[in-house]
């Protein structure tokens, strides 16, 4: 599947009332945070499909990060095989101590943030 023909349906209607569709590199966006934020075992027919990141880690130490940032590469690598990923960084903000990950995927770098207080993750 070429990433110009990446969509992503959600719950929500546009202005037209019609459904809201993400295309390029929103709908890259949104799947990079639901394979993170989903919990393992949530889809019976892949039962190891999701970071779980709420839940494993919620706790995360600096010497964690090495391990969240293999996970993550491994579950975009099998899950979403459409999405090379050519850089991942994950750092401890140092004012706001929350986990900063950047994914580069095709020259444009995603930007996500784990709240780990509020067990959110979003981007900027």
């Amino acid at each position: 599947m070429s990433l110009s023909n990446l969509r992503e349906y959600t719950l929500s209607i546009d202005e037209f009332g019609k459904p809201k569709i993400l295309t390029d590199n929103d709908a890259i966006c949104i799947k990079l945070i639901e394979i993170g934020m989903l919990e393992p075992g949530t889809y019976p027919d892949h039962p190891y499909m999701g970071l779980g990141i709420r839940s494993r880690y919620r706790y995360t130490t600096d010497a964690d990060l090495e391990n969240l940032k293999t996970d993550y590469k491994n579950q975009v690598e099998t899950y979403l095989p459409e999405l090379k990923i050519a850089d991942l960084n994950i750092y401890y903000g140092e004012n706001d101590m929350m986990i900063h990950i950047n994914i580069q995927i095709d020259n444009v770098v995603y930007p996500l943030i784990l709240n780990t207080e509020k067990k959110t993750l979003s981007s900027l």
